[in-house]
């Protein structure tokens, strides 16, 4: 599966902080060990980038393979979409442009109203957004990506 991670997340996902990082470790682990991809794109890559720790662990995470970026172009275009949808609650279409672009159905986020929208079948759909909020109760939602390139990383032992 991939993942979207959300500005509201940034301070929690890089934290050295116990009580945050017992949340944003299984997330980081998964994301090592070779089990999904961080999806960013559109206004979610300027807002993630913005942030030079965020910056430096996608970059480090694109050279492994476990981030990648989505055309700017095509997440805009999805956002005025988006945008213009009757139902929509959060102020992020761009973040929901980019799941409906990337096929990403995994969200970090803290924002109330984006988790309503990311699980609303008729903004995020086929298969249907999930939000993963706190550890253990959602970690069930990391998966393995299909669609991530290569195999999980195994570390040999060193002789």
């Amino acid at each position: 599966m991939c993942i979207i991670i959300d500005k509201s997340v940034i301070g929690v996902f890089l934290s050295e902080k116990a009580e945050h990082r017992r949340n944003s470790d299984p997330i980081r682990n998964w994301l090592e060990k070779g089990g999904g991809q961080i999806v960013y794109g559109g206004r979610n890559a300027e807002e993630l980038e913005s942030s030079a720790r965020m910056r430096k662990y996608i970059v480090e995470s694109g050279r492994r393979g476990r981030a990648k970026l989505i055309a700017k172009k095509s997440v805009d275009d999805d956002e005025a979409t988006v945008a213009g949808l009757p139902e929509l609650q959060s102020d992020d279409p761009h973040v929901l442009a980019l799941a409906r672009v990337s096929g990403a159905r995994l969200l970090f986020a803290e924002d109330h109203d984006l988790e309503v929208d990311f699980r609303n079948t008729r903004i995020v759909h086929r298969p249907k957004g999930r939000v993963y909020k706190k550890f253990p109760e959602h970690k069930h939602l990391l998966k393995p990506c299909p669609r991530c390139p290569g195999k999980p990383v195994k570390h040999r032992k060193k002789r």
